[in-house]
């Protein structure tokens, strides 16, 4: 409703809607958010900065996986995105850097096993 409201609206995890909380910061960004601890509970890192992005970094070294966190409605073309990867990639060269949806971490965690 608010995408259709407003031709303005901030597609992302962060931004306030308004004067509303945007509500994927609960689940994302918090210290004790669902899904920084589920990617925890996978073996992941503790969430890195990857331009505005938060990625996570597989433990096992042998798998060289990064899953940057981008909002569901988000294709491969957003800046974001882009700018998120090219960042990733620079800091860890030979790494697979794909996205991660936080809806599906949250409802399908073992897609990301």
């Amino acid at each position: 409703m608010r995408l259709i409201t407003s031709s303005t609206a901030v597609i992302d995890l962060d931004t306030s809607w308004d004067n509303i909380s945007n509500p994927w910061v609960l689940l994302t960004s918090t210290v004790d958010a669902p899904v920084p601890l589920i990617m925890k509970k996978l073996y992941y890192s503790d969430p890195i900065q990857f331009g505005n992005l938060r990625g996570y970094i597989h433990q096992n070294q042998k798998r060289k996986e990064i899953r940057i966190e981008r909002h569901p409605l988000w294709q491969d073309e957003h800046p974001g995105w882009i700018k998120a990867k090219s960042t990733a990639e620079a800091q860890y060269s030979g790494y697979t850097i794909t996205p991660m949806n936080p809806f599906i971490a949250l409802r399908r965690p073992s897609d990301y096993a």
